[in-house]
């Protein structure tokens, strides 16, 4: 397993020091899918949710 810096012997998550570290640029990129009745999909699509847009 490779050692990372804010895990101690133990196993342990501790804070590290990350002010001299120079910023980059990450893409994160995630995919999902939801399952629902048509007529939920519908309901959705065409904005009748009564509690208001769901997206």
């Amino acid at each position: 397993m490779p050692s990372f810096t804010h895990i101690d012997e133990k196993g342990c998550v501790r804070m590290v020091d990350v002010t001299e570290k120079e910023p980059t640029n990450r893409t994160a990129v995630a995919q999902g899918i939801v399952y629902m009745k048509p007529a939920t999909f519908k309901m959705i699509k065409n904005r009748k949710v009564k509690k208001g847009n769901v997206i």
